[in-house]
């Protein structure tokens, strides 16, 4: 009986455990509600909508896949937010998706997408005027992504809504009129969009109904016209201004550009990676009448302000004995013969590498992130350690931490205490795969140790006394490994000579595969 109980219980967990890994929520016809993250992925096996006075609700994160060329109307409200970390996902349930795998999103009237990505749409047959998302009433399209489609990526139709800080990238038309943005007979508001790399126009604009505002936009490197606005009698011009529409195989048609628009190259951080860098002209350089950007500064142009306030995140910056002992980071006062490992850990928000600079007493030392300073009988004195970190990409602010270091004189000639030749060398150094490190003691009843460090003054070896031979000459073989016996990096090593327990000498190698 026993055994048959766990076998039930062995094939219950399978089970429950497969679906758990397949779980996913169908979805066709009328839709409302709230779609959980814990259902995701919806699979859309019909075409979906939401009726007049319904509601519904996508928690971030969730996936909505199509199974089919079907299309999503809301009549009704829709209400998609995702967050930055967690965007909410339509997309198509083919294992290889292709641009035109499912039609479009239709929002009538008070809906909202926010921090979404929309892919693989597109046009039906015949191909019509139709778009990734319709606005056909007063929506708000905020911080999404619109990528891969076979169709224009938004249109915005008769009403005012607000389309703002979209990326809307690589996709393509078979209309005739296909854009990244689209706009009839509306007062749409299209501020802070980034539209670039598409096979069809960037902005197409025709007709005008009131106060249509294109506003601090990048529209570039497009196949296509980058803005053109087709007047029908009566239609005011739309307020264009502060955009950057450069490398469209044609920039402007029937439109003149605005007094503070340009057309430059945006520079973006790289290839499929549309922030921008900090030389790029498009840094304050939308309207100053719009709200700042997040950093305090004057509005970017395009979907991804610069922050140029920027924060060199300090994860650990510290400085070490070579006993991998932390200090904190403030004056010290050591002996000779002791030694100090500073380094820093850090990031950039923006994703910029970042460079260092260590100077010791005014002169440059080191550029790496780590820099170890070594003491001997010598040292004594004081010394003035300062580190700038800055950002490669070119921003203007630096961290600069700055440090005094006092190194006692250990051999007082008053006490006429004399200083104890304790030889330490390695050899070969350089060394690829071993090197035999040799010292020599004062006497046979002295306790000596060799431990070797790495850069960051964690312990990776120890060579302990019982492997000495009875002498005054002492040699060990260390083959680059660690206290497992597994290989570590190439890379500067320190080896310490402790003799009853205190360090009398430190020397460093040089560890190259």
């Amino acid at each position: 009986m026993k055994k048959m109980i766990i076998q039930f219980l062995i094939s219950l967990t399978v089970v429950l455990s497969a679906q758990m890994l397949t779980a996913q929520t169908n979805v066709s016809g009328e839709v409302s509600g709230i779609w959980e993250l814990a259902n995701s992925p919806y699979i859309v096996v019909g075409d979906i909508s939401i009726v007049g006075d319904s509601l519904l609700v996508i928690e971030a994160g969730v996936e909505v896949r199509f199974d089919g060329f079907y299309q999503f109307v809301a009549y009704g409200v829709l209400s998609a937010v995702g967050t930055e970390s967690e965007p909410i996902l339509f997309t198509s349930n083919a294992a290889t998706p292709n641009p035109g795998d499912w039609y479009n999103i239709d929002l009538f009237d008070s809906s909202l997408m926010q921090y979404c990505i929309v892919e693989y749409a597109g046009q039906p047959e015949p191909p019509s005027n139709r778009f990734a998302i319709r606005l056909s009433g007063s929506s708000e399209v905020l911080n999404n992504v619109i990528r891969h489609n076979n169709v224009s990526g938004i249109g915005a139709m008769f009403e005012s809504s607000i389309i703002r800080s979209n990326l809307i990238y690589d996709n393509s038309s078979d209309f005739p009129f296909g854009a990244g943005i689209y706009s009839q007979w509306s007062s749409a508001k299209i501020i802070n969009n980034t539209i670039a790399g598409n096979n069809l126009d960037g902005l197409l604009l025709q007709a005008n109904s009131d106060s249509l505002t294109v506003i601090n936009n990048i529209v570039v490197n497009n196949n296509g016209v980058g803005f053109q606005y087709d007047q029908i009698t009566g239609s005011p011009f739309p307020i264009a201004d502060y955009n950057d529409v450069w490398g469209n195989t044609t920039n402007y048609v029937n439109l003149t550009p605005g007094e503070h628009s340009i057309s430059e190259n945006p520079l973006f951080v790289g290839a499929g990676d549309y922030h921008l860098n900090s030389y790029s002209p498009c840094v304050d350089a939308g309207d100053p009448a719009y709200p700042l950007d997040p950093d305090g500064t004057i509005a970017d142009m395009g979907a991804y302000p610069f922050y140029q306030d920027f924060e060199i995140i300090v994860n650990d910056l510290s400085y070490a004995n070579l006993m991998g002992e932390d200090w904190v980071t403030e004056d010290q006062i050591i002996d000779e013969g002791d030694s100090l490992n500073f380094f820093i850990v850090a990031s950039d928000p923006n994703g910029n590498d970042l460079e260092y600079e260590w100077l010791l007493d005014g002169e440059e030392v080191s550029i790496e992130s780590i820099y170890p300073f070594l003491t001997d009988e010598s040292s004594a004195g004081e010394y003035e350690f300062m580190l700038f970190v800055t950002d490669n990409a070119g921003n203007r602010n630096e961290l600069n931490y700055l440090w005094n270091i006092t190194v006692n004189d250990v051999v007082s000639v008053e006490d006429e205490i004399l200083f104890t030749p304790y030889s330490l060398q390695n050899f070969p150094n350089p060394f690829n795969p071993s090197t035999t490190i040799s010292f020599e003691t004062t006497n046979l009843h002295e306790n000596a140790q060799i431990e070797i460090y790495n850069l960051k003054g964690q312990k990776v070896k120890s060579f302990p006394i019982n492997q000495f031979t009875n002498s005054q000459i002492h040699q060990v073989i260390w083959n680059g490994s660690d206290e497992n016996n597994q290989p570590v990096s190439s890379g500067i090593y320190f080896y310490k000579l402790n003799i009853n327990g205190k360090t009398e000498a430190v020397r460093k190698c040089l560890l190259m595969k």
